[in-house]
């Protein structure tokens, strides 16, 4: 392939990378799109159709399976191909095959079980809600929410605890390490574990807020992801004699206790009755597909 036309699909695979943060994805676009739903998928392809070529360095580009024809005459867009053939000597294969090996072939091993405090911090973020970046669990000094975050943390302890889900009672027991710091920072502060454990669902800004990214790239909540940290949480402890139980409970806890904080720094939809049903679903779907899930 002469220069020209390798110029050109590079470019293509620069429009394609615009604007998304591939941190997550290993800086892998091919990743990120293997990973994305089919409207993000389709939204990042389409920028490569901004790239002007004549017929004939399409027809080389297609006749070597690197693009092909877009939704629009006279348009082209980058193959599966054509993305790895761009990144391919950045990436390089092991580092693709690591992360599809991450997220789709490693399962928790014993070794690999939360502990029962972050098990406890995972539930909480799970029944506050905070699915996005704009429904943080919050330890910024400036939002002085850490004493309020420090109450829900106690009051999952001792409900996982009481149900069986976890063995001890660790943040009722919980004896800090530190003189200065704050409870709460402290607790949160111990979860760098936690996003390789969820499969990256379990994030962190870079502010000092912590929130479960199960939002597509539409803001839309997969649900999938809600059901597996569900059942990382709660692992095989799920069955039809306490799911209702157990899912009512995660459900109420935000009106219980979330509420105040929530309507001040969330996202007013996060309230509404639809995330009480998807909470509902996931329960269930957790429950039925144990150890099965992919996201």
């Amino acid at each position: 392939m002469d220069d020209n036309l390798e110029s050109l699909v590079q470019v293509m695979y620069s429009s394609c990378q615009g604007g998304l943060d591939l941190k997550k994805y290993g800086n892998s676009l091919l990743f990120y799109l293997f990973r994305s739903s089919a409207n993000s998928r389709s939204e990042a392809l389409r920028k490569s159709e901004e790239v002007v070529m004549t017929s004939n360095e399409a027809e080389c580009l297609k006749n070597l399976g690197l693009i092909r024809n877009g939704p629009s005459l006279g348009h082209y867009v980058l193959t599966a191909k054509g993305v790895w053939f761009c990144e391919k000597d950045i990436i390089g294969n092991d580092v693709l095959i690591d992360l599809i090996d991450r997220d789709y072939f490693k399962t928790l091993s014993k070794e690999e079980h939360l502990s029962d405090k972050l098990k406890v911090v995972l539930a909480v973020a799970i029944a506050s809600r905070t699915y996005s970046k704009q429904a943080l669990i919050s330890m910024r000094v400036e939002d002085d929410l850490r004493d309020r975050w420090w109450g829900l943390f106690q009051e999952m302890s001792t409900f996982l605890h009481t149900n069986c889900i976890i063995k001890t009672d660790p943040i009722n027991t919980y004896k800090s390490s530190s003189s200065i710091e704050d409870r709460s920072s402290d607790i949160i502060r111990h979860t760098d574990s936690m996003p390789r454990l969820t499969r990256s669902i379990f994030s962190k800004t870079g502010r000092n807020g912590y929130y479960l990214d199960i939002m597509d790239e539409s803001g839309v909540p997969v649900i999938e992801r809600l059901a597996y940290v569900i059942n990382v949480v709660f692992e095989d402890n799920l069955n039809v004699s306490n799911i209702e139980d157990i899912a009512r409970y995660m459900i109420l806890f935000f009106r219980k206790n979330v509420v105040e904080i929530a309507y001040s720094t969330f996202e007013e939809q996060y309230g509404d009755i639809s995330y009480d049903q998807m909470i509902h679903k996931a329960f269930y779907m957790a429950m039925e597909n144990r150890g099965k899930l992919m996201v």
